[in-house]
């Protein structure tokens, strides 16, 4: 999908956050086994030198690249460089991580979807530098969705895989994805054998599992961001070569933006509460859902939500996390109930989804209109259409 599109939906996507009077976060703990989603507040931004990837035993630092192990086939095992994508991605891993909500698992489920990974997720993508790609991710949120379809769970062949970006529309259980495959067509091909489409040799990457990235848009192949994704560590942390020397001296270039020499990426505060009690967790979640209230324009809103959460809680602690201009205090003296901050905000959910259904149904038909697609609209399908 090229830019006009994302960025009707991103415009889109912004009325309705605040139409919903905020988009914060809840901490939760961020662990595999965690039902919900990591929050994009508790994943810390990294920085590593491409040099300090690697150990002084050779094997790959994990507290900066988490790699696949044995819960994954060998094909899928370890950490993947994902070529000819200058300043955008630079590596990415299936490893197990701490985002939660079934993503990363460690291992191929059954079901539609056999794996996904979120890609400002926890140590398990990279980019080479913090440019418009790193941008996008991080206000999407980005996940991609690995349908298995060709060869079986212990034996991989081929991917068709959907993006879905978790920001779009926030606060609706079913979050829009995009399996609309005639619009956005992503796929992962296991390479085994040299093959003119991916200008893939396989003398060139003896040792490493390599995958061939087409994409499609509206049908039409951009064959300029065809590319591969390369194993350049294996499931036990080694390095493959010529693969990962490869990647270095890649990482090194100027090719890589402004930062060459390094890479970026997310990390996941697994537990924000390790040291608080039970008081400091409840106090912090009602202080957050006091804010939400204060940004409520009206000053019937704001007190009818603010009555719904202050019961056991000192207001003179909530009324630091309203905005100079709400009289918390006064807000709180008011008896009674209403229901017009339920209304409001259900309301700004119905406006939001029709914002969003209305901008993409004027870019399709716009879309249709064109005769023929030209292969430069789509030159700039980062990070879409790279398994960004």
């Amino acid at each position: 999908m090229d830019r006009q599109l994302w960025a009707v939906l991103l415009a889109a996507g912004a009325v309705f956050c605040v139409l919903l009077q905020g988009c914060s976060e809840e901490p939760v703990v961020c662990a595999t086994s965690s039902s919900a989603c990591c929050p994009q507040s508790q994943l810390e931004e990294k920085i590593a030198k491409c040099a300090d990837v690697l150990k002084a035993d050779g094997t790959v630092d994990e507290t900066i690249v988490r790699v696949a192990g044995e819960g994954l086939p060998k094909q899928m095992q370890g950490v993947f460089w994902l070529t000819g994508q200058g300043d955008s991605s630079s590596l990415m891993s299936f490893a197990k991580s701490s985002d939660g909500c079934g993503m990363s698992p460690g291992e191929l489920q059954n079901g539609t979807d056999s794996y996904d990974v979120r890609v400002n997720g926890d140590r398990v993508w990279f980019f080479s530098d913090k440019a418009a790609s790193w941008k996008l991710i991080k206000f999407l949120d980005l996940v991609y969705h690995f349908q298995l379809t060709g060869g079986t769970l212990s034996d991989p062949r081929s991917f068709q895989i959907i993006p879905q970006a978790l920001n779009i529309i926030l606060g609706i259980s079913t979050i829009p994805r995009i399996d609309a495959t005639w619009l956005l067509d992503f796929d992962a091909h296991l390479l085994l054998n040299d093959n003119e489409e991916f200008n893939f040799k396989r003398a060139d990457w003896n040792g490493s599992a390599v995958w061939g990235r087409p994409s499609s848009v509206v049908g039409q192949q951009v064959k300029s961001k065809t590319y591969l994704l390369v194993q350049v560590v294996d499931g036990k942390g080694k390095p493959i070569q010529p693969a990962f020397d490869k990647w270095v001296k890649f990482c090194g270039s100027p090719e890589t933006g402004e930062s060459a020499g390094e890479i970026h990426y997310h990390e996941a505060y697994p537990n924000p509460f390790a040291n608080a009690t039970k008081e400091d967790i409840e106090f912090d979640a009602k202080a957050k859902e006091a804010r939400k209230c204060c940004k409520l324009q009206k000053v019937s809103q704001s007190k009818t939500c603010l009555q719904q959460i202050v019961y056991g809680i000192d207001k003179d602690k909530l009324t630091v996390d309203c905005p100079e201009d709400v009289e918390t205090s006064r807000l709180f003296t008011a008896a009674g109930r209403s229901g017009v901050g339920s209304f409001a905000t259900v309301g700004g959910a119905l406006l939001g989804v029709a914002a969003v259904v209305a901008s993409l149904t004027f870019f399709l038909v716009l879309r249709a209109r064109r005769v023929a697609v030209q292969e430069t609209t789509y030159s700039d399908l980062e990070p879409l259409q790279s398994l960004e």
